[in-house]
């Protein structure tokens, strides 16, 4: 469905396992594989009330458990002597600009937390700055579907623009 949307591109869509064993092992696995561009990745919060394009990524991980009741391995994402911080490496303001002329909620944020969506957003953007390419990465948190003032229509017309955005092809005229 995704490709039909962006018929000269070749767009992936891959559903990431909440799991601190495999989910960095995928990513990584994944980037070296399809040598991707654009590397958008979402997670689901429910703090969110719309789409929050996180702009900074922690060497960081929580003592929280996954889906399957394990801890992260260790305190950092990758390693202790790794930068800190990252920051992301998407159109942060075009994307925010864009969903909001959609009539999208959208927000800026500089803190992804210290779970999963934090990881995967460290390993990413580290992996882009690693790459030989000028390859795009980072990461927007949204709302669960079944959340008030963010239906599932509204959910895919939001993701479908981020992608849009990040491709540089121009903006849908509605949603």
């Amino acid at each position: 469905m995704i490709g039909q949307r962006f018929p000269k591109r070749r767009v992936i869509a891959h559903v990431l396992p909440v799991d601190w064993r495999k989910t960095l092992r995928e990513v990584s696995e994944l980037c070296s594989s399809e040598r991707p561009e654009v590397l958008v990745n979402f997670g689901v919060s429910g703090r969110a009330n719309g789409y929050v394009i996180e702009q900074v990524a922690r060497n960081e991980c929580g003592t929280s458990v996954d889906v399957c009741g394990v801890k992260a391995r260790g305190r950092y994402v990758t390693h202790k002597n790794d930068p800190k911080s990252l920051s992301t490496r998407l159109p942060a303001e075009q994307i925010l600009a864009r969903l909001s002329g959609l009539g999208i909620p959208a927000r800026m944020s500089d803190d992804s937390g210290t779970y999963l969506c934090n990881a995967v957003f460290y390993h990413s953007v580290k992996l882009a700055g690693a790459s030989d390419t000028e390859m795009l990465s980072g990461f927007i948190h949204m709302p669960p579907l079944y959340s008030r003032n963010f239906s599932q229509e509204r959910a895919l017309a939001g993701g479908l623009e981020i992608v849009r955005v990040c491709l540089g092809l121009p903006a849908v005229t509605e949603v």
